[in-house]
């Protein structure tokens, strides 16, 4: 597992192992830029942390990208419905977030997931608390210092830990809904 301190920081030019450098950007066009830039530095993160394939996790940071695209672009499109029921009804929906939204996540595609899974609670307005893998936290911790400052503070939150982290989150009152991918023994 690799230390923190031997990952790179998005506040400073960074070297990838092709060569290429990129710094940090804000708001869309970090999006924008992340997938061929972030992506190959999360992809190496993965590699090293769970022993995937770098080729691999780079498809994965490409498909966590895609769904957070895919997403962002559906936030305009999530409204409520008027709905006439006759001369003096009218039925009518307001969507509403849930609120916290816990992830729980797994080891053999930490970023994929990490970046994917909390694209649709993101847009729907909730917040999201993202549970790693023990064997393999380091891509989502990355992922929150990537997006610190771009998500107002505690809408995106990672808390690494085993299996009595999962089942605290899962269990939390504040949590209105939980996920998992994997085996419930996460």
């Amino acid at each position: 597992m690799l230390p923190m301190s031997m990952l790179p920081s998005p506040r400073r030019h960074v070297a990838l192992p092709n060569g290429e450098r990129f710094c940090h950007w804000s708001g869309a066009e970090f999006f924008d830029a992340w997938p061929k830039c972030c992506g190959r530095m999360l992809a190496m993160i993965d590699a090293a942390d769970c022993g995937n394939p770098y080729a691999e996790m780079v498809r994965d940071a490409q498909a966590g990208a895609a769904q957070l695209d895919f997403y962002a672009g559906l936030v305009t499109e999530m409204k409520g419905a008027s709905i006439p029921m006759g001369p003096d009804v009218v039925n009518f929906s307001v969507r509403e977030p849930y609120g916290v939204v816990g992830r729980i996540i797994p080891f053999n595609h930490p970023f994929m997931f990490a970046a994917g899974k909390s694209a649709a609670p993101l847009a729907a307005g909730n917040s999201i608390v993202m549970k790693p893998p023990d064997q393999a936290p380091l891509s989502a911790l990355r992922l929150a210092e990537l997006v610190d400052g771009l998500l107002p503070a505690g809408v995106f939150n990672v808390v690494p830990g085993d299996r009595e982290t999962g089942a605290a989150l899962a269990s939390h009152p504040g949590v209105s809904m939980v996920a998992i991918i994997g085996s419930v023994a996460a």
